[in-house]
């Protein structure tokens, strides 16, 4: 193979790079503005639903960027996202509830993101559950409350249960 055909399959998987990139950042902003034809274009085009887009400093995940049940949909069933990726060492739904995101949260459980899935601390999303409108919502979706228990401890979780009891 003579010098110029290397050079040549260099190029050529440069400019592969470069589209799929392009692709990808097309997907994220489709995914921002909920734009659900974009998101498919991006996709059919061959955009990576899991791949990361960095811009200004900053990380985007389309998985993180969308809001709404149709556009988590379009990444769960045309991007195959994986739903419990760790994205900077926390899965979307954590993410959610840390955000107080209650309809995200709820939309990532229906499409079929794991409510038993641990940060990269070994936290359960039930930890991290702020209201008791988000440990309903995820013990509904078949969050362990023994695991839970488990994690924090007896005392802890008794401590948790009767102000729980107190507020009612």
């Amino acid at each position: 193979m003579g010098p110029f055909r290397k050079i040549a399959r260099k190029l050529k998987n440069i400019c592969h790079k470069c589209e799929q990139k392009r692709h990808n950042r097309a997907l994220v902003r489709a995914t921002q503005k909920d734009d659900v034809m974009g998101m498919i274009e991006a996709l059919r085009k061959g955009a990576d639903a899991n791949a990361c887009v960095r811009k200004g400093g900053v990380n985007y995940y389309p998985l993180e960027e969308a809001q709404s049940m149709q556009a988590l949909l379009i990444l769960h069933m045309l991007g195959n996202v994986d739903l419990d990726r760790m994205i900077d060492g926390v899965t979307a739904l954590i993410s959610s509830m840390r955000m107080m995101e209650h309809e995200k949260t709820e939309n990532l459980l229906k499409v079929g993101a794991n409510p038993n899935k641990p940060d990269k601390n070994g936290y359960l999303p039930l930890c991290y559950a702020q209201t008791p409108l988000q440990r309903d919502l995820l013990k509904s979706y078949g969050a362990s409350e023994e695991d839970y228990r488990r994690f924090i401890g007896e005392k802890r979780y008794a401590l948790l249960k009767a102000r729980e009891r107190a507020r009612v």
